[in-house]
């Protein structure tokens, strides 16, 4: 499922004519990758279902490989960062 917000605000699920980030393969042992629409930078956040931030990078490039090999399996929840936008995602790591 991903939800768009923008500018604090939620605007829908799977809004339609929105190209959203995608996060493959999910589930993940050790590695996934964001594919961007346009080759656009993004800012990718993690957060354990605690609510605690294990992982934060304002630089991904579309296809970049993104190493959660230092995180214990789970769900967590994956923020992906476009310009004035942001998507959110499940991740599930199984090791």
């Amino acid at each position: 499922m991903v939800y768009g917000l923008q500018k604090g605000l939620i605007t829908g699920i799977n809004k339609e004519g929105v190209i959203q980030p995608r996060l493959y393969p999910n589930p993940t042992k050790d590695i996934f990758k964001v594919s961007t629409p346009g080759d656009q930078t993004v800012g990718i956040k993690i957060v354990d279902l605690s609510g605690r931030t294990v992982y934060e990078t304002d630089a991904v490039y579309n296809d970049d490989e993104v190493s959660v090999a230092n995180l214990v399996s789970g769900i967590y929840v994956v923020q992906i960062r476009t310009g004035d936008s942001v998507f959110v995602q499940k991740l599930i790591i199984q090791k």
